[in-house]
């Protein structure tokens, strides 16, 4: 079942966007994207030369009455995408306000995996720890999607790295990835990552997500007891307004050092606090990146 937050007046607005792809690939099967294979499609692509054993229903036969030469049109096929959806399953997406970014990386997930399934695309599904790779197809795939999401779990840090890099070796067809994460990790785990998807040859597309206790930590609190989620670790705490913009200035320098990353490993990177609303992120800024439209 989906979440609450899918409405039909929702679900109505988001079956209008389509999720496209910077680049050409070859599917296996009739889809919603431009392939680079010529064939009977239905845009026009080019002429050729007529050959014996071509359909006559294809010869251009203006053009032979003008030129007394027969020539064949070609049209641009349209095939299906793999769409790829990694999604961060480290502890540090489970620490946010009532689980707020894990929701918000949840129901990008559902929403983007609707737009692809609504195409005829295949959506693979990657939830380290819970999920290694799942494939998805039909519009009413999405509520298998969802299913399972319930049954996910926080990924030691250790099993999150391979289960991604098994996925992206399960990969059968070119076609997108998305990766959802905050990506608060060394920068060298984020090239890693990035890296893995774009050895595949895959159009990738980073969503970066934070939330105001990532952004403002500790608010309204001057000394606390800070936890690593992931490795445990206890470091005491003073935060005035000084320290805070440091950190501010820190954590936004980190956002564009990941940006960097992705810029030139060739993926788009997209930022996002969670705070933001769903379909406005959808349509604003995963439109500017261009994996929607």
């Amino acid at each position: 079942m989906l979440p609450a937050i899918f409405t039909p007046q929702l679900l109505r607005k988001i079956e209008l966007l389509q999720v496209t792809s910077r680049r050409s690939f070859l599917g296996h099967r009739q889809g919603g994207h431009i392939s680079p294979r010529r064939g009977h499609g239905i845009e026009f692509a080019d002429y050729r030369k007529y050959e014996p054993g071509d359909n006559p229903r294809h010869i251009d036969w203006n053009l032979f009455g003008r030129s007394d030469r027969m020539y064949v049109k070609t049209f641009q096929e349209e095939q299906n995408l793999a769409v790829l959806c990694v999604v961060d399953t480290t502890a540090s997406m489970f620490t946010s306000k009532d689980n707020a970014k894990w929701e918000r990386a949840r129901d990008l997930t559902l929403a983007l995996s609707y737009i692809s399934l609504l195409q005829q695309e295949d959506v693979l599904l990657c939830l380290p720890g819970t999920c290694p790779l799942k494939s998805f197809y039909g519009a009413r795939a999405v509520h298998s999607v969802a299913r399972v999401f319930e049954e996910a779990r926080a990924a030691e840090p250790a099993q999150y790295k391979r289960e991604i890099l098994s996925a992206v070796s399960g990969m059968r067809y070119p076609g997108i990835a998305i990766l959802i994460s905050d990506l608060l990790m060394p920068l060298d785990e984020v090239l890693t990552q990035i890296t893995a998807l774009r050895s595949k040859g895959l159009d990738v597309t980073v969503i970066q997500i934070l939330s105001s206790g990532d952004l403002n930590p500790l608010a309204g609190e001057d000394y606390a007891l800070a936890i690593d989620s992931e490795s445990g670790e206890e470091v005491a705490v003073s935060l005035d307004n000084e320290q805070r913009e440091h950190y501010r200035q820190q954590i936004m320098a980190h956002v564009e050092s990941v940006a960097s990353i992705a810029r030139r490993l060739g993926a788009a990177h997209v930022f996002g606090e969670v705070e933001q609303d769903l379909f406005s992120f959808l349509s604003t800024n995963l439109s500017r990146s261009g994996l929607l439209r």
